[in-house]
């Protein structure tokens, strides 16, 4: 069952724009890591969510204000921080699935916002964080829109140029 966290958006947000963030959690030898605490940290907000990774080493956070998220997993007395932070779109789930660095590896230089013990080592957010209403269509085109306007992005198959217009 999903872990469902309240935000407290602070009139910024509407519930509507609340997204999920869910993927895997999985050992330095690929084993599932289960019972961990996934950490999540909004940069804007500096709010924290948890989330616990279940049998199958998966977890999930809904409920959370879209935006940059840091993450950190703490798996008994070790405390990993991950090699890079997430943007999760609004009204969107962002899948994102984390590995741990193999023994040995050294631990990242920073700190996880919040928590008050150095990492012990690096998660690993994998090269396929995907989120799950993104459109793009079988010939490369993509439609963004947002300020009142549409932004088209055109990029050919066969060429490597671009080209935008803007209504």
């Amino acid at each position: 069952m999903p872990v469902t966290l309240a935000a407290d958006t602070d009139g910024t947000q509407s519930t509507a724009d609340l997204s999920t963030i869910k993927g895997k959690l999985m050992a330095s030898d690929g084993s599932p890591l289960v019972g961990a605490t996934v950490k999540l940290f909004h940069l804007s907000t500096e709010q924290t969510f948890e989330a616990t990774s279940r049998g199958n080493g998966s977890f999930e956070a809904a409920g959370l204000p879209y935006g940059y998220f840091d993450i950190a997993i703490e798996s008994g007395s070790e405390f990993f921080v991950t090699n890079s932070v997430v943007n999760l779109p609004p009204s969107d789930t962002l899948n994102v699935d984390l590995k741990l660095a193999s023994p040995g590896t050294l631990a990242p230089d920073r700190s996880f916002p919040g928590v008050d013990k150095a990492a012990t080592g690096t998660a690993i957010v994998s090269g396929n964080v995907t989120a799950t209403n993104f459109w793009t269509s079988p010939k490369g085109i993509a439609v963004l829109a947002g300020g009142g306007g549409a932004l088209l992005l055109l990029v050919s198959g066969g060429s490597s140029s671009a080209s935008a217009s803007t209504p």
